[in-house]
């Protein structure tokens, strides 16, 4: 059993109200300390939590703008084959015109001397032709060059000749607009 000694007068020693006043506070000085270590432990542990969460969201935030961008740039590249196909599909529904300048070229060679193409228009349909020509048998030699060119060799060039206007002037000579199809 322990002995307890008491090495102080008693006049220098504290009163009971003092001593249970102090032993409560010791007691809550050791509660405080303790609760404020368990604090500073909880908030390390928190701020490293956080530090790792932030880590692994940064990671895969950038992970994530990789992908947009890579997407982006496929996206864009969709787009474009699209707008292709889209224009290939157009260019192959356009009938060519290569038939009727082939036949225009047969007729602009067979044309007389005084025979003057004014304007031509030549498209994947039709042929429309504007011409001059000074005198009536220049008019006579170029509707028989028409005629002419029309069955070439047992086969049908124009479907039809239309003349869609034709005038006279004393001075200008013969105007005809003509389309062939």
């Amino acid at each position: 059993m322990a002995v307890k000694l008491n090495l102080l007068p008693p006049e220098y020693s504290v009163s009971k109200g003092l001593n249970r006043l102090l032993k409560a506070t010791r007691m809550l000085g050791v509660i405080g300390l303790g609760i404020f270590l368990v604090f500073v432990l909880g908030m390390g542990a928190f701020f490293i939590f956080s530090s790792l969460t932030l880590r692994e969201l940064s990671s895969e935030n950038e992970a994530l703008k990789t992908q947009i961008t890579a997407r982006s740039t496929s996206e864009q590249q969709l787009v474009l084959i699209k707008d292709r196909i889209k224009k290939v599909r157009t260019v192959r529904g356009i009938s060519s015109s290569l038939p009727n300048l082939n036949n225009f070229e047969t007729l602009s060679t067979s044309l007389g001397a005084g025979i003057d193409l004014t304007e031509v228009a030549v498209d994947s349909q039709k042929i429309d032709l504007s011409v001059r020509m000074d005198s009536n048998s220049e008019l006579t030699s170029f509707v028989g060059t028409l005629t002419g060119l029309a069955t070439q060799a047992g086969t049908k060039i124009f479907k039809s000749v239309v003349l869609t206007s034709f005038g006279f002037n004393p001075v200008g000579g013969y105007v005809a607009n003509i389309r062939i199809e």
